[in-house]
């Protein structure tokens, strides 16, 4: 049996956009994105028959297939001379039919009205010249993974199919998207963020506008919280959408979503999952896949009187029936031992359509017990699987925390290399395939991986535990499942490393700076100044709710707060990874603990991608994800053997 190595990480494919395609469901669909020999993402589309035991190519080059009402053409996005537009594919075969030619193009998944005469879309603004000057008067201007928001919101359109007609529905500066169909076609529910005179919070707005009057009304609004994602009950008098109300910390609607109902006239939304600790509506695993956002995206398909939602408790994720009238009910539906299961699509007579993933397993599609995509099983087939060790990590102050551990072959102790997931209160290390990891145990690393005080899928509780000092108390929880790791004869105590993105890097430069016991470390795009972060930061609102005010109210919470503080101190060598787009953590934040770094004579190198933004060496250029896997090897083969 052979290593993981780079090799086999570039040859993976996986599923995105599942669902099903016709009234009795009788054929899935879905994307396969993939590498290309140009080193480029490449996305083909398939239908599988369930009466045959295989699915058939359908196009090419294709994203966000929606299927028409009878299952007969699916509407794509395809390149048409440099700019996406909406294409129409037979399902059954025949040339396919461009729909749109904005000059903009089309961003979005296309969503056919019920009637299959209409194909509700978003689409951007003209293009700028960018050589010439521009204003900027928006509260937040610009936004990770989007760039300066005046030249990326989208607004509402309509396109007939049998005409190609495009009318606008929407203008109003905003970012107006995921367009759903009410029951009777007469109104189309969206969401709404980015509100060119408001900071934004993380919180869409539920709206819902009326063709005829072209009149619009909100629905659930950024006062109430945010919505992340919602559909229209059958009898149209009711939406069903995953969400949170607002608070003054981020902690509150990163851990408390659940699912609600609202009338489709307005109201009091009402709680759905209010008995389930962690929340129902939008599981998080980190990880590193390509198609982790598509993977784990909010999404609801509601049935009757039931709605059907992923969920994440601890370090799994499931799908799960929740009740929507009468007294709270909530069962899982869809789960996996020793893995997770994330919902793609429900229909009445088949069943829950979901993926399939876990430690050691990428993604597949199944229904059921039906396995029907083994995208990976050629290019696995003569890879050894690490070992898989469930740790329970009890940290000086007492907070006990799951944790796990992948391990090469042969005997331990291993040299060791500890995981730290991003977020920190928007993300959680469980059971989804993590290509970083099996990198690192091919190459004979031990990784480990916890989930320390403040992951999600575990409560509020449990999250406030880091509020105000995050690496001070998640400095506990690490160091402890070190120590726990090393005292069951995984981790080897002279050869130990640290890795992360976001806070992931925040945490590996906190550590390195303030703990001599690391012999190497990988900081990709780093937070290390909360100062500077809150000047450069897309989004800052809530450091004031984490610290008790602003940099110039109290600057000596936020000086001590900060790896930059204590960099001075650090001996470890250190790699930073530089996504030079990223408007979450900007490259100053990486650049300053270098510049301290070098200063001092430590061991530091800078990666710098370029066209990469925040999480760009997962879902960004082929290029950086490559650059970063073997960097990722080199830079702990060099220093821990």
């Amino acid at each position: 049996m052979a290593a993981f190595t780079t090799e086999h990480a570039g040859r993976l494919r996986f599923v995105r956009d599942a669902g099903f395609a016709g009234p009795d469901g009788r054929q899935v669909y879905y994307t396969v994105a993939g590498i290309g020999p140009d080193l480029r993402e490449r996305n083909s589309l398939w239908l599988h028959d369930l009466d045959q035991p295989q699915a058939r190519p359908v196009a090419e080059d294709v994203t966000g297939p929606a299927p028409s009402p009878d299952g007969s053409v699916l509407a794509v996005l395809a390149d048409v001379a440099g700019r996406n537009q909406i294409v129409l594919v037979p399902a059954g075969g025949g040339p396919a039919r461009p729909l749109t030619t904005l000059a903009q193009g089309v961003t979005g998944q296309p969503e056919w009205s019920p009637d299959g005469r209409s194909i509700a879309f978003t689409a951007g603004p003209e293009p700028r010249d960018p050589a010439l000057p521009y204003w900027v008067d928006r509260v937040t201007y610009r936004a990770e993974g989007l760039g300066y928001l005046d030249d990326v919101v989208t607004d509402l359109y309509l396109a007939d199919v049998e005409t190609g007609a495009v009318r606008r529905l929407t203008q109003d500066r905003c970012m107006n998207g995921e367009p759903r169909w009410s029951p009777d076609g007469r109104s189309l529910a969206y969401l709404v963020s980015y509100h060119p005179d408001r900071e934004w919070a993380w919180l869409p707005e539920l709206h819902v506008l009326e063709l005829d009057s072209g009149h619009s009304r909100p629905l659930v609004e950024n006062s109430w919280g945010g919505v992340f994602a919602a559909e229209w009950r059958p009898d149209g008098e009711q939406l069903v959408f995953a969400g949170a109300p607002a608070g003054d910390r981020l902690i509150s609607h990163q851990q408390e979503v659940d699912v609600w109902t609202v009338g489709a006239g307005g109201g009091a939304p009402r709680c759905r999952t209010a008995g389930v600790l962690a929340g129902l509506g939008r599981p998080v695993l980190t990880s590193d896949l390509p198609t982790s956002g598509e993977l784990q995206a909010p999404r609801i398909r509601v049935h009757q009187g039931d709605a059907y939602v992923g969920g994440q408790e601890g370090g799994q994720a499931a799908v799960y029936r929740v009740a929507l009238d009468g007294p709270e009910a909530v069962d899982r539906v869809v789960a996996r031992d020793g893995g997770s299961t994330f919902l793609a699509d429900f229909h009445p007579d088949r069943g829950v359509l979901y993926q399939v993933t876990s430690f050691l397993d990428p993604p597949d599609l199944m229904l059921g017990q039906r396995r029907l995509t083994a995208l990976n099983d050629e290019v696995l087939a003569d890879v050894d699987r690490p070992g898989l060790h469930t740790l329970k990590v009890t940290a000086p102050d007492g907070v006990v925390t799951e944790a796990w551990a992948l391990t090469p072959g042969g005997e331990g102790p291993w040299p060791a290399v500890l995981c730290v997931h991003g977020g920190p209160y928007a993300g959680a290390t469980g059971s989804i395939y993590t290509i970083d990891n099996q990198l690192l145990a091919g190459a004979g690393f031990a990784v480990l991986a916890g989930n320390f005080r403040g992951s999600l899928g575990y409560g509020r509780e449990f999250s406030e535990r880091m509020l105000g000092d995050w690496g001070r108390k998640g400095s506990l929880d690490h160091h402890a499942l070190l120590d726990e790791a090393i005292a069951a004869g995984l981790a080897d105590p002279e050869r130990l490393g640290v890795f992360g993105l976001s806070h992931g890097g925040f945490a590996t430069c906190w550590l390195t700076a303030t703990s001599d016991r690391f012999r190497a470390a990988v900081a990709e795009n780093p937070a290390t100044s909360f100062t500077t972060w809150f000047g450069t930061m897309d989004t800052a609102w809530w450091f004031a709710g984490e610290f008790g005010g602003t940099p110039g109210e109290v600057p000596e919470v936020y000086r001590d707060r900060s790896p930059l503080t204590y960099a001075a101190n650090c001996r470890t060598p250190l790699l930073l990874i530089v996504g030079e787009l990223d408007m979450c953590c900007h490259p100053i934040e990486s650049e300053q603990f270098y510049r301290v770094l070098k200063a001092g004579g430590v061991p530091a190198r800078m990666l710098r991608l370029p066209g990469s933004s925040h999480g760009g060496t997962h879902n960004g250029p082929v290029p950086a994800r490559l650059a970063q896997n073997q960097a990722l090897l080199d830079w702990f083969g060099r220093y821990l053997g």
